[in-house]
């Protein structure tokens, strides 16, 4: 609580408040209150019943005994009602203000006038093609600042897809429903808003079904549209009065402006113009909303009363000529008409009578096909719908053929077809036809008119546009051409050109790229031209993407294909972009197919896969299952002589592979017995000196997913032998040993080469012959090709044979070349060391094989 001042203590007053505001949108507004008190009164602002203070948007500032609320930027949002309370331990003071838009001088944030909406120049277009009606509804939106639009079906809001297309631009609204049919029927809300108010327009649609050539066809019933006021936030301005209330209190009002709520009174047509339907609309309305507060009850709230909007004037007409009726009516839904004829003669539809709706000027029409003396008269017109009723009558004046004057005469012969013109004039009792001739003003018949030029289209890749323009033929004679830039066009797969009624059309098809241009109509010498736009159609999936599977470490892919190949596309992993700098993710590409590579899947790779166009979406989901073993290469049985040394051998498909090696049942292990080796995905098993009883069997190798099997064969040697001699390789001019073992250490043997026997003492340079206990050893030298043969070692009791085969000495490298640095115009040597002696060599540089002689010297150094 603020100190006492020197004096007495009083409670607080509002001694100033804001009287006249004048409020411009986008603007900064302060409201100031002047307050006195001992103590000094805390002030406090409120808006809308919160405490201005913590809003954004809105300060607090005291100068002096004035406290103020500035509000940084008055838009629309700040309308509503402040409040402000000084108070000290004596009491509080009140000052209240409702700020509104009652006045319809609103000004909008950049100083402009602002405009409430309205929706007006409304069109209907019907349009045939392929089978199929479609109905637009067009109309301009005008207001400031311009206003949003939105459709509606009921409580449904309509937005472009499979059935409509609703376009706004630059004022321009179209509501398009592609494909007519029963369903279509109904009530459909076009509603413009701003902050200056609301405009809503309800167009109605009726359609029927009409059974043609055994086929169902749809046609159009009814089609028309009717306004609805709105109330529309117009002032911008507040009075504010201070009454006397409680001691110490103040209270402000602002009054609306009833005039201002309604919109204000509708603008008159210029003098001479035919007022349009939304001018005679607006002029309905407060007749129309009064007779739907009368009739509210009865009605159960919504739609508009019944109300006449333009009724026809005393009319005259001539005996046995027809007659027409016309009256213009508004409601929601739609008024039903009853003509009458004094108190009882009820019209209807008949062979005197034809009652119907002009779709054109959107008129209720009866009429008298032939008039009689009798027909003259007041007829009534009543017109009702579930808001309310409201009835008009016109007087008939039925003149006789012959109280017609010659100038009456000559205004019908102006609305006469030609032929028919002596005909009429004998009908009124005119014999001199060529005298009358000379007075009628003829009309002289275009051969042909465009009624409706052509508009520029836009169309999407693949899609199809119509062109359309509303020509008058009357000489049959003429044709219908259509050109693109200065080439003719003829109908076929690309173009379908069509003439139905006095619409001209054509369809280009399956739309390119090339097909923009310059297209024109030409019928004799009347040409409209038009402009034809193609954008690229969005790039969308064929197909939905499919889901994946793998196994641990193995690799998984997704493939999409898209509807163009210039297609740019993103990968998306949990909603994250993928980052293609790794590794572990590629793209491939093959025409309009994507494919997105994973290698090495993890189980942390697992969720949803995204692929977008940009305009499209696809997503599937990737599952990875524990890492399944599979053997790529099998084991295969052994064949081994007793002693020897037995090798199974088998390849699994991931390096992380765990295996088990079993003989039969029992688990072997690595010992002196067995070594087990893993080599990458290979895994081996040796078993050393195999034993006939102890080592045969089925031996096992096992993963977590598989096992694979071989048996192990053991040979017995011959008689006479431990073990027998095997099959190996011999290199060319080197030695080879080979080598078994006898079952008696004093046993004595002879070698055999090819079966015959190997002479020891003679050819003792070439071969060696050497006893170690009960081994018999072999040596043959320096071999040669025909060395390659069967050998048999003879024991008492037994043989055993072998096969040795003499190949080609493998080369390598001994030394490798070394890089070598040498300054210009120095010698450089480089050497290598080979295995073998002899060896042919060749030197390269950079690929190209270097000649002998000039600047390069080869030698061999032994």
């Amino acid at each position: 609580m603020a100190p006492p001042a020197a004096g007495p203590k009083s409670p607080p007053k509002i001694v100033s408040s804001p009287q006249e505001l004048a409020t411009q949108l986008g603007q900064p507004l302060s409201l100031i209150c002047g307050v006195q008190g001992n103590p000094r009164p805390t002030v406090t602002w409120y808006f809308n019943g919160k405490d201005a203070s913590g809003l954004a948007g809105f300060r607090i500032a005291e100068k002096g005994n004035n406290v103020s609320l500035e509000i940084g930027r008055f838009d629309v949002p700040c309308f509503g009602n402040y409040l402000c309370v000084a108070r000290n331990e004596l009491g509080e003071a009140k000052f209240t203000l409702a700020l509104d838009a009652s006045q319809a001088d609103q000004l909008g944030s950049s100083g402009e006038r602002l405009e409430p909406p309205d929706l007006k120049n409304w069109d209907f277009v019907k349009k045939e093609a392929g089978g199929n009606l479609s109905v637009e509804f067009k109309c301009r939106a005008t207001g400031q600042p311009p206003p949003d639009v939105l459709w509606y079906r009921g409580a449904r809001k309509l937005r472009s897809d499979a059935d409509y297309s609703v376009t706004y631009e630059k004022g321009e609204v179209s509501f398009l429903i592609k494909k007519v049919n029963k369903s279509s029927s109904g009530e459909y809300k076009c509603v413009a808003s701003n902050p200056a108010g609301k405009s809503t327009t309800t167009a109605r649609l009726a359609v029927k079904e009409q059974l043609v050539g055994g086929k169902v066809r749809y046609i159009i019933d009814d089609i028309s549209t009717a306004a609805s006021l709105n109330g529309a936030p117009q002032a911008q301005s507040a009075q504010a009065q201070t009454t006397a209330g409680e001691p110490g209190q103040a209270q402000a009002s602002v009054a609306k402006s009833a005039a201002a709520a309604q919109g204000g009174a509708p603008q008159k047509p210029k003098e001479g113009a035919k007022p349009s339907a939304q001018d005679k609309a607006a002029a309905a309305a407060p007749a129309a909303v009064a007779a739907k507060s009368a009739g509210a009850g009865a009605a159960g709230g919504g739609g508009m009363a019944a109300t006449i909007v333009e009724k026809p004037a005393e009319l005259f007409g001539i005996d046995g000529q027809p007659q027409e009726f016309r009256i213009k009516v508004a409601g929601d839904p739609h008024p039903t008409i009853q003509w009458q004829k004094g108190k009882f003669l009820k019209i209807k539809e008949g062979p005197r009578y034809h009652v119907t709706f002009d779709e054109e000027t959107q008129e209720d029409v009866m009429v008298i096909k032939e008039l009689r003396p009798a027909d003259a008269g007041t007829y009534k017109c009543n017109v009702f719908n579930p808001g309310g009723s409201a009835n008009c009558a016109v007087v008939l004046n039925v003149k006789d053929r012959k109280d017609i004057s010659e100038e009456e005469v000559l205004k019908i012969l102006e609305k006469t077809d030609p032929k028919h013109y002596e005909q009429v004039a004998l009908m009124y009792g005119i014999t001199d036809f060529r005298n009358l001739l000379k007075h009628v003003h003829i009309k002289k018949k275009k051969p042909a008119e465009i009624v409706k030029e052509l508009e520029d289209v836009e169309g999407v890749e693949e899609k199809e546009v119509t062109f359309m323009a509303e020509v008058i033929i009357n000489d049959k004679d003429l044709k219908v051409e259509w050109e693109k830039n200065l080439d003719i066009l003829t109908p076929g797969q690309k173009y379908k050109m069509e003439h139905k009624g006095n619409l001209c059309m054509l369809t280009i098809k399956d739309l390119r790229h090339d097909d923009e241009g310059k297209y024109k109509i030409s019928i004799g010498d009347c040409a409209s031209h038009a402009m034809l736009k193609v954008t690229k159609a969005p790039a969308r999936f064929r197909g939905l993407m499919k889901g994946c599977t793998v196994f641990l470490h193995e690799r998984a892919e997704f493939t999409v294909e898209v509807s163009r190949p210039d297609a740019q596309l993103k990968w998306f992993f949990k909603g994250k972009e993928i980052d293609f700098s790794s590794r572990r993710f590629a793209l491939e590409t093959m025409g309009n197919r994507r494919t997105l590579v994973i290698h090495k899947t993890q189980f942390e790779d697992m969720g949803d896969y995204s692929c977008s166009t940009g305009d499209d979406k696809s997503t599937a989901k990737l599952t990875v299952k524990e890492e399944r073993y599979k053997f790529t290469s099998e084991l295969r049985d052994c064949e081994v002589s007793v002693g020897g040394h037995a090798r199974f051998e088998c390849e699994v498909s991931s390096p992380n592979a765990v295996v088990s090696w079993f003989r039969n049942k029992e688990e072997l292990t690595a010992s002196e017995k067995y070594q087990i080796i893993k080599e990458g995905l290979k895994h081996v098993l040796i078993i050393k000196n195999v034993h006939i009883e102890k080592d045969r069997g089925q031996y096992i190798c096992k993963t977590k997913d598989g096992t694979s099997n071989a048996k192990l064969i053991i040979r017995e040697p011959p008689p006479g032998f431990v073990s027998e001699l095997k099959n190996l390789k011999g290199f060319f001019k080197n030695n080879v040993t080979l080598e078994c073992e006898v079952a008696k250490e004093d046993a004595r043997v002879k070698w055999y080469k090819n079966g015959k026997e190997i002479n020891l003492t003679r050819d003792k340079t070439k071969y060696e012959c050497t006893m170690k206990g009960t081994r018999r050893i072999l040596i043959i030298k320096n071999l040669m090709w025909d060395d390659t043969a069967e050998y048999t070692c003879e024991a008492p009791g037994g043989k055993t044979s072998c096969t040795m085969t003499v190949e080609e000495t493998p080369i390598d490298f001994k030394q490798q070349l070394k890089d070598s640095k040498a300054f210009l115009k120095e010698s450089v040597t480089f050497m290598c060391e080979l295995s073998t002696e002899d060896t042919e060599v060749h030197w390269f540089l950079n690929g190209v094989e270097i000649k002998m002689g000039g600047r390069y010297q080869i030698k061999n150094v032994a």
